[in-house]
């Protein structure tokens, strides 16, 4: 009810099955099992990328982040940060298109006096290391 009212019956869906994909359980047509109320309530990060963008994306994504900062079996904060980032750029491109978000990262570099963000093969987004560390 609290997902519905915040983001919509279409959304809330998509994350409840985004919630039992990722947590490899069983949908039913009963009560929602446990698992699945705190991954809905507690708006797991992954299961609203899979929502948003579709667990294909997402993975991907999520692979290419693990191999930049580490082998893990869970997602680092940075790592986190890394698939969100993508994310951003994605929005830009779409809302915006290429020119405008590269003109966008030189004025935010010029600000803050660093690199600017480097955008990479397959819409990579890489932070300069004196932002993501």
């Amino acid at each position: 009810a609290v997902c519905t009212k915040k983001y919509g019956a279409e959304f809330c869906t998509k994350l409840k099955n985004s919630c039992f994909e990722i947590l490899k359980v069983k949908a039913t047509d009963g009560p929602l099992p446990v698992s699945i109320s705190i991954c809905i309530s507690s708006e797991n990060w992954l299961a609203q990328c899979y929502a948003k963008y579709g667990s294909k994306r997402c993975s991907e994504w999520r692979e290419i982040c693990r191999d930049r900062y580490s082998k893990t079996s869970d997602l680092t904060e940075s790592e986190k940060e890394c698939v969100k980032s993508h994310n951003a750029v994605i929005l830009c491109r779409a809302k915006h298109g290429n020119v405008f978000c590269e003109k966008l990262a030189a004025s935010c570099s010029m600000v803050l006096r660093l690199p600017a963000p480097r955008l990479r093969a397959h819409f990579i987004f890489s932070m300069p290391a004196k932002l993501s560390d």
